[in-house]
């Protein structure tokens, strides 16, 4: 299982639209999921359906990532199951 910092550099490093994680303890967050590093949108769609994660387009070629808070303030914690492994275009 790869953190979310490390499923954001393996994209990074594969895609010209960078992912920045704006929040800090995002970075070392678990993430275990099947993602194709070739489809963008459906990846960012697929951290705020099932990670608790929000993103934000600050820039052009820009996509920020935060935890997503209740309204009190607390960060949720993931919706859904999700069960797999992150994988660029070829298994890594």
């Amino acid at each position: 299982m790869r953190g979310v910092g490390v499923a954001a550099a393996e994209f990074n490093h594969r895609n010209a639209v960078r992912l920045e994680i704006a929040d800090p303890a995002l970075r070392a967050r678990p993430l275990s999921a099947t993602l194709r590093s070739d489809n963008m949108e459906g990846c960012v769609r697929r951290l705020e359906a099932d990670f608790g994660i929000t993103a934000s387009r600050p820039q052009a070629g820009v996509i920020a990532l935060r935890a997503r808070r209740c309204a009190d303030g607390r960060r949720t914690r993931r919706r859904g199951p999700s069960h797999g492994k992150f994988r660029g275009r070829e298994s890594l």
